[in-house]
């Protein structure tokens, strides 16, 4: 291989998540689906998990049209029984190993990660502003509201599910190593004029 080759090869490695595995609880709407497919699409083996049966056999379904190496299963994360099991499955899943941990980072994945306890997991998390999500879309269907954040923010509009999680996947990629202990906002500029009290519904 010559000079060029093998530099592209590098790069090119740098910026894959080929070879790598990640369990994103939540994939099967917003932004925990769009961080599914983002990560699913750039190489790495995927395992989500979901409350609702219909919704993730859907997306399993389509994710495997797509030619995405995503599994997952049913799962409540409050219920610690359901965390121990999920656990288990990602683990014989992936022969032990899990490189990426993609949650919400409140008490309940903060015990998901405790529980698994191994040093090779990478946990990120992203703060973002309003986006475009099944969990927001009744509050930003109001014009008054809508406005309102609309106002505060500098790119004078709400954000995407995809730009949320094209940041978590540049944070798991090899090229990202030396970021740790960040607070990265998702917010379109918001923050840039403080931290203000969210808009009033």
């Amino acid at each position: 291989m010559g000079d060029a080759e093998h530099g592209k090869s590098r790069i090119a490695g740098r910026w894959s998540l080929e070879g790598m595995t990640a369990l994103v609880t939540g994939g099967t709407r917003g932004i925990g689906n769009a961080v599914v497919e983002e990560l699913a699409e750039l190489g790495a083996v995927v395992y989500t998990c979901s409350r609702k049966e219909s919704e993730l056999n859907d997306c399993l379904k389509k994710w495997e049209g797509l030619g995405l190496r995503v599994s997952g299963s049913i799962c409540d994360l409050s219920v610690r029984e359901q965390r121990v099991d999920l656990i288990q499955k990602v683990s014989s899943a992936f022969d032990g190993k899990l490189n990426i941990l993609v949650t919400a980072m409140n008490q309940i994945t903060k015990n998901l990660a405790c529980e698994w306890a191994k040093d090779n997991i990478r946990i990120n998390s992203v703060s973002p502003w309003y986006i475009k999500t099944s969990l927001v879309n009744h509050l930003l269907e109001k014009e008054n509201f809508l406005n309102s954040v609309v106002s505060r923010t500098p790119l004078n509009r709400v954000g995407e599910a995809e730009e949320v999680s094209s940041l978590v996947a540049f944070l798991c990629m090899p090229c990202a190593s030396y970021i740790t202990g960040q607070i990265i906002s998702v917010d379109g500029g918001m923050t840039v004029n403080g931290f203000y009290p969210y808009p009033k519904d």
